[in-house]
């Protein structure tokens, strides 16, 4: 057989090269209607929100299935998602601010420990439950996200990203 030459698994870390960039999907205003097939009503390239959007790390992880048992009002989390899904077929950045403000305040009366303020913040919650995790931030003008990530070392950008045709 033929003979190699050993290599250690550090020349094979230094091989190893991560992902610059991941997809990551974010929820604007919470599912509510859920099944077994959910339908896509409305396709967008998500140019509208380029440059409005950060994700900031609460410092905590977050624990979503220790959610399962808690009480949760359903008909707030869906006006939440009528609203954002009304700023997006619509277009309208500031009342899909709406929707995630809306959300957030289901997280909040929830028991979730309230987010920091930022200025210019059209809407802020946490994506997902279990009380910790990432946040998302939603701005109305790309000046305000660029402040609030300059003052924060626990925020990050983040840009639509779609491949529909």
């Amino acid at each position: 057989p033929p003979q190699y030459e050993p290599v250690s698994t550090s020349q094979l870390v230094k091989w190893i090269r991560a992902p610059k960039d991941a997809p990551l999907r974010v929820d604007f205003a919470g599912g509510w209607r859920s099944s077994s097939r959910p339908s896509l009503e409305v396709k967008t390239d998500g140019t509208m929100l380029h440059g409005l959007m950060a994700l900031w790390w609460s410092g905590k992880p977050h624990d979503t299935p220790a959610m399962a048992d808690q009480h949760r009002d359903y008909a707030a989390i869906g006006t939440a998602s009528h609203l954002a899904r009304e700023g997006v077929l619509s277009g309208d950045v500031n009342k899909l601010g709406e929707g995630v403000s809306a959300s957030y305040s289901v997280q909040l009366s929830e028991g979730m420990s309230p987010l920091p303020e930022a200025k210019g913040c059209l809407g802020r919650k946490y994506c997902g439950g279990g009380f910790g995790g990432y946040a998302l931030y939603l701005f109305g003008r790309e000046e305000d996200r660029r402040a609030f990530l300059a003052e924060s070392a626990d925020a990050r950008p983040i840009e639509p990203y779609s491949r529909w045709e």
